[in-house]
């Protein structure tokens, strides 16, 4: 047990035996002013489940019963809430085992996912090994976080901070009152919470802390800073922050908090002093460096549309809002000003394309936040959203995931997932069997010089093809599916002020391949009577003079 959680069970058992046996202590003296008629006590260490009930239970001579939690606090720090299991918070306080199992299944999968990225900046990947294994090694590689993997622990918070939301909301939109009862559970409005603030010399201050919640007011649920969810009603909010217990290996807390959640008229500001933060960094930019600026380009989009939806709803509530800022900040001296001004440009076009796009799925909606996604530590994760909005619509909670892209003009394609060639007709992609023993044979003649890069390219793109043109109708959408990703696309062509919104994920048909078609490299699928073009190329991960290099697919979709 952790020294907080030993001191604060002495607190609640003192404060017990001074009631019970009449000896004078502070925190027993007031209560014994609030309530000098009582007749029995039960503490919570007398229960089979303590979690579950008030620290003190009191039952006065009217045979009433009075809850009572206890706080122990150093000084004028304030109060700290019950910390939560991940594993079992949705079916303690929210009464819900199967919202428990979906993120319990979700967890142990982002769970595994995580320690296999660690493991692998070590070791060659076993696929056999199992999550036990994978921590044992975790532990013995990384007995603490680094600045190697913290960017693993802040996108693996993130995730599963983004899997408790969506179940939190799922549980609003079938049963909104759910929450608000878990919410006055939590912010512990059922019961007298009495606060003993001491110093070293002993308790020196006893008093009562109370909310002052309006529940005729609407609940929401928000999410904040990378790893936080929260829900408020008015100003008054409880926020749940995943954390790990201290190191990469243990287990993930909960860690629960009261907030006063800014008013409207200090968010508004403050998104408008962001908002001209922003523009100032567009008005000063300068260029300062020409490598290749593609990836750059795709980045700055990202930021300016989110600035734009930003901009036409300064009310909105931002996840992190520092995330558009230092990606603006890190790209955009790659981007020349002529094109970075066409993005700007366009992003008016864009932010309108969106929000038509929204009218006629939803009819009327109302935003609640926006947030720019992370970048996975899962490589092939099928989810490719950049931005999520969060919109309430006919009195349920949606999120919208959206994928921006920036291309020059309509003629240019925009490319989508790079599969691996050993993982591309497996079950991550078309699940209809494997490259990996044609590429290890390739490999072996390339190595003794019976084979060129381009030969080896020809017979993988040969083979890929004449195995998809075999599939079933079926096996074809999963795999197109899980290349273009689930998200739908937001492509703005900069040069020429217009946009598309692209949404296949859920309706590929009338598949048609052409094996080893522009070129004996490529395989290009037709599907949905022309609209959509996707072509895959096999291509090195590296360039001839590496040798021989991991071979992948790379895909591109036309317009």
């Amino acid at each position: 047990m952790a020294k907080s959680s030993e001191d604060g069970k002495a607190h609640v058992l003192t404060v017990y035996a001074s009631l019970l046996n009449n000896i004078s202590y502070p925190t027993a003296n007031y209560i014994k002013q609030l309530y000098p008629n009582i007749k029995s006590i039960v503490n919570k260490y007398q229960t089979n489940q303590p979690d579950q009930h008030p620290d003190l239970l009191l039952i006065l001579q009217n045979e009433d019963e009075v809850k009572i939690n206890l706080f122990s606090i150093g000084g004028k720090s304030s109060i700290q809430p019950k910390n939560l299991g991940a594993k079992s918070f949705l079916t303690k306080y929210f009464n819900s085992e199967a919202l428990q199992k979906m993120f319990n299944v979700d967890f142990e999968h982002e769970l595994k996912a995580f320690y296999r990225e660690i493991v692998s900046r070590k070791e060659q990947i076993n696929e056999y090994d199992t999550t036990t294994i994978l921590r044992s090694k975790v532990k013995g590689y990384f007995p603490k976080f680094t600045n190697e993997i913290n960017p693993l622990r802040r996108a693996f918070l993130a995730q599963i901070r983004d899997n408790a939301f969506y179940l939190l909301t799922e549980a609003y939109n079938a049963k909104k009152g759910l929450l608000e009862e878990t919410f006055r559970i939590l912010m512990m409005t059922d019961s007298i919470n009495i606060v003993s603030r001491h110093n070293k010399e002993g308790i020196y201050k006893v008093e009562q802390w109370q909310t002052q919640i309006d529940f005729t007011k609407s609940l929401f649920i928000y999410k904040k800073g990378n790893d936080t969810v929260g829900l408020r009603i008015g100003e008054h909010a409880l926020t749940l922050r995943f954390k790990f217990e201290s190191r990469p290996f243990t287990s993930i807390k909960i860690a629960t908090s009261f907030e006063y959640f800014p008013e409207d008229a200090k968010v508004l500001n403050e998104n408008l002093q962001s908002i001209e933060a922003f523009e100032k960094k567009i008005e000063q930019h300068v260029q300062t460096c020409t490598k290749n600026s593609s990836n750059a380009i795709g980045k700055c989009n990202e930021a300016i549309v989110y600035y734009q939806l930003l901009k036409t709803n300064p009310s909105l509530q931002q996840v992190e809002e520092s995330a558009y800022q230092g990606m603006m900040t890190s790209y955009s001296s790659i981007v020349a000003h002529d094109v970075l001004l066409q993005i700007v440009e366009s992003s008016v076009i864009t932010r309108e394309k969106i929000e038509e796009y929204f009218a006629n799925k939803y009819g009327e909606y109302q935003l609640q936040s926006i947030q720019l996604v992370p970048e996975s530590y899962i490589k092939d994760r099928l989810d490719t959203t950049d931005l999520k909005i969060i919109l309430i619509a006919n009195g349920q909670y949606i999120e919208e995931g959206l994928s921006l892209k920036a291309i020059a003009t309509k003629n240019v394609k925009i490319t989508v997932k790079n599969p691996g060639a050993g993982q591309i007709l497996g079950p991550l992609y078309f699940n209809i069997g494997s490259l990996v023993p044609l590429l290890d044979e390739l490999k072996q003649q390339f190595d003794f010089g019976k084979k060129n890069h381009r030969e080896c390219l020809e017979e993988i793109s040969a083979e890929f093809g004449q195995a998809v043109g075999n599939a079933e109708l079926s096996k074809l959408q999963i795999g197109l599916v899980a290349i273009l990703g689930n998200a739908t696309k937001v492509v703005t062509m900069y040069k020429q002020n217009d946009c598309r919104i692209l949404e296949y994920s859920k309706t590929i048909d009338n598949i048609k391949i052409y094996q080893q078609t522009p070129s004996t490299i490529q395989t290009t699928f037709i599907c949905n009577d022309g609209e959509l073009k996707l072509t895959l190329r096999a291509k090195y991960s590296a360039g001839q003079s590496k040798g021989w290099s991991s071979v992948k697919f790379v895909g591109e979709m036309g317009i």
